[in-house]
């Protein structure tokens, strides 16, 4: 698993919740440009980042988690 799918995960609850509260409609998200989905509008961040033993660690959101 990666950050990047761990946020696309999110992304479709955030969707859906969104819909549920009526903040967001099914046309909204039949519009959405894919680059800029409609729940961007209320969730313009990712879920979180990689956090390593030491602030230099890199981790880049398409490499799997590793422990």
């Amino acid at each position: 698993n990666t950050i990047e799918e761990l946020n696309k995960e999110v992304g479709k609850i955030m969707e859906s919740e969104l819909l549920g509260l009526g903040l967001i409609s099914k046309s909204d998200i039949e519009k959405q440009d894919p680059d800029r989905p409609a729940y961007k509008k209320y969730f313009m961040h990712g879920t979180g980042h990689h956090l390593g033993l030491d602030v230099h660690d890199l981790m880049g959101r398409y490499e799997p988690f590793r422990a």
